[in-house]
């Protein structure tokens, strides 16, 4: 299986940073797995919120009022 190029995947650095943010959050143990789950997670949600903000700002500059 091919690798994604358009994606980004948070680097371990961040996977383990985002990791000790989540643990102390919640006041338990998060893995490490679980908190890469949430990294790609959030990045996701900001690509998906910046090209509907992109597209919502393109739609704009077309309109004629």
């Amino acid at each position: 299986m091919g690798k994604t190029t358009d994606f980004y995947a948070p680097s371990k650095a961040n996977i383990e940073q985002l990791q000790a943010i989540l643990s102390e959050q919640s006041g338990g143990s998060v893995t490490f797995e679980e908190a890469e789950e949430v990294g790609i997670q959030l990045v996701s949600l900001y690509e998906c919120l910046a090209r509907e903000r992109n597209n919502t700002t393109e739609g704009e500059d077309d309109r004629t009022d």
